[in-house]
């Protein structure tokens, strides 16, 4: 999938929104490991990363040639500042309603307004692709993107226990989330849906606020 657009900032610059093409392959990698070493909220640490260049490019590559996919880069004042991503759950033909997202942001374009435009570019690519849900995942301590993703319409539907371990060796709940795309799903059928998530996510509100956090 391609995709491009220029939006305004909080600060009023402007963001340039570009799916990612094979040729960003090294600026892809390069944001992958500063991210990672920003915040212990992503999946792995800087030094896990040793995907190469032709690799990279490869994966970018596919995504580009895809109607099901795509990465789709930050970019102010010409440097790259956030990246995100859609793509399917699973390709099986009973998944394919299902998309997963994941979005990661440069420390220095923190508190923005990157992640919501982001969110939402990627929410519109997802119901152009076909997609009738996107799912997700998030650190149980991480408030802030909770509060963004619950901004943009996510509801929680449940948590999983320790599902990751930092090398300090505390452990971290992963709250699983999802947004419903309305246009794709019939009316009983997302009555049904949107009441199954909200009475989970009232629940699992009550279980975040028992969970203690690392200060």
């Amino acid at each position: 999938m391609k995709y491009q657009k220029e939006i305004m900032l909080k600060d009023a610059r402007r963001c340039l929104m570009k799916s990612a093409a094979p040729k960003d392959a090294r600026i892809s990698i390069d944001h992958r490991i500063q991210t990672a070493g920003e915040t212990e909220y992503l999946a792995c640490y800087p030094d896990e990363i040793r995907v190469t260049e032709a690799e990279e490019s490869f994966r970018l590559k596919e995504m580009e040639d895809s109607s099901r996919a795509v990465t789709i880069f930050a970019y102010i004042d010409g440097k790259m500042a956030a990246s995100g991503r859609i793509n399917p759950v699973n390709n099986l033909e009973k998944y394919r309603h299902r998309a997963e997202m994941a979005i990661s942001i440069k420390k220095p374009y923190w508190n923005l307004g990157i992640g919501s435009a982001l969110v939402g570019v990627l929410m519109e690519q997802a119901k152009e692709a076909g997609y009738e849900q996107i799912e997700l995942d998030v650190a149980s301590d991480n408030v802030r993107a909770i509060s963004l993703y619950e901004k943009m319409g996510f509801c929680t539907y449940g948590i999983h226990k320790s599902a990751m371990r930092c090398r300090d060796g505390k452990a971290k709940d992963l709250i699983l989330m999802a947004c419903l795309l309305k246009e794709k799903s019939n009316d009983s059928e997302m009555e049904e849906k949107n009441a199954f998530f909200s009475k989970h996510e009232e629940k699992q509100k009550e279980n975040r606020n028992s969970v203690s956090h690392p200060s």
